[in-house]
C-alpha cells in the first residue's frame, strides 16, 4: 500500500511543464537549424559550423534534443499517475536517477555562469531558474519516493509492531476470560449430560463416574 493519497503532485506538474517548453524551444531551434537554449544566449555562426563539423547537424541535434523534452515530461507525470504506478519502482528509481543527473549538469552551467561567469553568457536569473529546477525535481522525487515506499504494517489486516504491544495485553485479558467461562461451561455441561443420560434405575457408580459426583 503506498502514500500516494497524501502525496504532493505539484513540483511534477510543473517539472512537466518546464520540460514541454525546454521541447517546444528546442523544437523552434531544429527549424531553424540554429544550436542554443530557449531563452539563453546566442551561438555564432562559426560555432554552429564547428559543432556541424565535429559533431552533427544543429537541426538533428536540436531535435534530439525535443524528444528528451517530451520523454522527461513524460516521466515526470509518470511519478504522480496510476499508470506510471505500474512501474516497477527498481526500474523508475535508475531512471528518475539518470534523469536528475543530466539536468542537474546542465542547471548547475547555469547557475556557475550566471552568478559567477565562466564565459558562457547565462545571466543571473539563468542561474535563479537553474536553482529553481534543480530543487524542483529534488521534491518531485523525494515525493516520489514517499509516496512508494512500503511500511511494515501497511496491507490490509496487518498490524505494526507498536499496534501489536498495544493489543496483546487486551488479548491476553479476553482469552483469560473466555477460558474461564469455557471452563464454567464445560463443568455445567457434563453435570447436564450425565444427569440427562443417567436413567432413575442407573447404578450409583455409573452416574458418578459420567457426572462428576459422588
Amino acid at each position: 500500500m503506498d502514500d500516494s493519497a497524501r502525496q504532493r503532485r505539484w513540483p511534477a506538474y510543473t517539472m512537466a511543464v518546464l520540460f514541454l517548453g525546454y521541447a517546444a524551444g528546442k523544437a523552434v531551434l531544429a527549424v531553424q537549424h540554429r544550436l542554443g537554449f530557449p531563452g539563453g544566449p546566442p551561438v555564432s555562426a562559426a560555432e554552429t559550423a564547428r559543432y556541424a563539423r565535429d559533431f552533427m547537424a544543429p537541426a538533428t541535434a536540436q531535435w534530439l534534443a525535443t524528444a528528451s523534452g517530451v520523454v522527461g515530461a513524460c516521466l515526470a507525470l509518470a511519478t504522480v499517475t496510476r499508470l506510471g504506478r505500474r512501474v516497477p519502482r527498481t526500474l523508475m528509481l535508475p531512471v528518475l536517477a539518470g534523469m536528475f543527473l543530466a539536468v542537474a549538469s546542465g542547471a548547475g552551467i547555469m547557475m556557475l555562469d550566471g552568478f559567477v561567469g565562466i564565459g558562457v553568457g547565462w545571466r543571473w536569473y539563468h542561474g535563479l531558474l537553474g536553482l529553481v529546477v534543480i530543487g524542483l525535481q529534488a521534491a518531485m522525487i523525494r515525493s516520489y519516493l514517499r509516496a512508494t515506499r512500503r511500511r511494515v504494517g501497511s496491507s490490509p489486516g496487518a498490524l505494526g509492531p507498536a499496534a501489536l504491544v498495544a493489543v496483546l495485553p487486551a488479548l491476553g485479558s479476553i482469552v483469560d476470560d473466555r477460558g474461564r467461562a469455557t471452563g464454567q461451561t464445560r463443568s455445567g455441561a457434563s453435570v447436564n449430560v450425565a444427569s440427562f443420560h443417567c436413567p432413575p434405575r442407573c447404578a450409583r457408580r455409573t452416574c458418578s463416574s459420567v457426572g462428576g459426583t459422588t
